[in-house]
This record gives structure tokens, sequence and C-alpha cells, in this order.
């Protein structure tokens, strides 16, 4: 671990090949090490995330007063540790990530690392961020990353994105929707098949029709019809209206 913590401190160095051979020897050790080494895969991510946390005094103000602590790293190291962490991190990582999220300049790399891990723990510290984050952009990736999570911990996220008044964060929450093998979601996609922009429109029914693949394919079948045959009834456009006919077909 002194090693690591070693090769980590060398990200900051002012010598640029030193700070890129650190950062190419780190990212060789976190590459192999999930699926292979569990125990130095944990080690390794609290080391990482104990990194990422570490704080220095902050000095002392024009009066002579304590200053609070900084971060040890820079930000452009704290933000590879943060990648470094997407490989390797799991449910006990989760506060350092998700606290790198008050940084405007981290939050990205923080989302995309909380996005890798499937815990229970990252699904709730993204929709706890969908709460306090700002900006159309990031809290639709934000959404974006609920994808493939266990649909009774993301619905109620889900049901509030969809009525956001962000139009991106609409439209990420139906794509997500889409995926979700759960009758329920059908109700909140259906809304937006018949919202009068094309765009949103298509995009809604298509996902509509992953919705319906994905319950047919659950063994669903008796919600996946029903989904075809009201794609069918609300006028798609072409393209959804032959996906929805084969699809009902193919359900039987």
């Amino acid at each position: 671990m002194g090693s690591l913590e070693g090769i980590i401190s060398k990200l900051d160095d002012a010598d640029q090949a030193a700070a890129w051979q650190a950062w190419q020897s780190l990212l060789r050790i976190v590459t192999v090490l999930p699926g292979a080494d569990a125990a130095q895969q944990a080690q390794s991510a609290a080391m990482l995330a104990a990194e990422l946390v570490e704080t220095v005094p902050g000095g002392k103000d024009q009066e002579g007063k304590e200053k609070p602590p900084v971060p040890r790293y820079s930000i452009a190291t704290r933000e590879k540790l943060l990648r470094l962490l997407s490989f390797v991190c799991g449910p006990a990582e989760v506060p350092a990530i998700a606290g790198a999220m008050r940084d405007l300049r981290l939050r990205e790399a923080a989302r995309c690392a909380l996005a890798r891990d499937p815990s229970n723990e990252a699904t709730a510290a993204l929709i706890a961020a969908l709460a306090t984050q700002d900006g159309p952009e990031f809290r639709a990736a934000l959404v974006a990353a609920l994808a493939g999570r266990s649909p009774e911990r993301i619905m109620p996220a889900l049901k509030q994105a969809v009525q956001d008044e962000d139009m991106e964060v609409r439209l990420a929450a139906i794509e997500v929707l889409g995926s979700v093998p759960d009758p329920a979601a059908d109700g909140l996609i259906d809304e937006a098949c018949r919202c009068g922009c094309p765009q949103v429109r298509a995009r809604a029914f298509s996902a509509r029709l992953r919705l319906a693949e994905a319950l047919a394919g659950a063994g669903n079948r008796d919600a996946a019809r029903a989904i075809y045959k009201a794609v069918l009834a609300a006028d798609p456009p072409r393209p959804q209206k032959q996906a929805a006919e084969r699809g009902l077909k193919a359900a039987g």
C-alpha cells in the first residue's frame, strides 16, 4: 500500500514525464484488479478514496488565525483519482466519491465513477445528487446513470425526473424508463408520447417499444402485448409503428 501511495503522490509531480509514468502505472494496477484479486482491489480502492479526501493545513490568514484545511492534491490529480476509482470502487468508497460532486470541476468524474458502481449505495448517491445539483446536462447524466439498476430503487426518482422542468432531464428519464422491466413505467412514458414536439414524441415511442421488449424478455408477455397495442393505437411515427407490429407478432 505504501508503494501505491508513493505512486499517487507523483501524479502532482512538476516533472510531466514522472507524472505521466505514475498515471500509467496506476492505470495498469486498477485495470487488472477487478475479477482477479478482490482483496487487493478493496485495499487499492480504500487507498485511492483516502487520498481523494486527504487534506493539509490551510495555513494562517492575515490575522494569524488558522485557515480551514485544503485538499492535498490539485484538481487535476483528484480527477485522476476519481477515474482510477471508477475501476475498483465499491460501497465503502461512495461517500468520498459523492463528496467530490460538491466541486463543479470534479462532479462529472465523480458521476462517472458512481455510474460504474452497481451498488445500492452508489444508486442512492446518484439519486441524492439529483436533488442538489443544477444544470440540465449534468442532471440528465445523473438520470442516465440510473439505467440498469434495481427498479424498486430508481422508480421514485424516475417518476420525478420525467416531470422535471428541464427537457433534457425528462428525455433522460424516458430513456431509462424504457429499460426498466416494470409495467408501471409505461404510464410515465405514455404522457410523453402525446407531446407536441416530434423529437420527444419519437423518443418516447421508442422507449415504450424497448420497455415492451424488456417485459417480453422478462416473461411478462401480456404486459408487452398491451404496450405494443397501445403504441399502435396512438398513431406513432412510421418506424415505431412498424417496430410495434413486429413486436406484437413476436409476442404472440
